[in-house]
């Protein structure tokens, strides 16, 4: 199975590729059990939303205008692909880099 982490917004950032409509806001079952990094998974997602607006179905980005939230939210990113890395080995996992700089 091939799982992408990936900062996309109604997304849920590690997901299995294949996942079908829903199955892209949970955490795939192999880190169910690593409550800290869930967790950590759940603080990124929460980040990275407050960083637009939304108006009715339009989704702006306002990030430039929260630089410290962008900044918390890129090291936020940099840990859990360093976690990843490290923890998962095994797993094949499609790191998208963080674009908004």
């Amino acid at each position: 199975m091939t799982y992408e982490f990936c900062l996309e917004y109604g997304t849920y950032p590690l997901k299995d590729v294949r996942a079908d409509f829903g199955e892209e806001n949970q955490a795939p079952d192999f880190i169910k059990d690593n409550l800290k990094l869930v967790a950590q998974l759940d603080q990124l997602n929460d980040h990275f939303h407050q960083l637009f607006l939304v108006i009715e179905c339009q989704y702006f980005f306002i990030g430039h205008d929260k630089p410290d939230l962008l900044a918390q939210v890129k090291q936020e990113h940099q840990e859990i692909v360093t976690i990843l890395k490290k923890d998962y080995p095994d797993e094949d996992i499609k790191i998208e880099r963080f674009y908004w700089e």
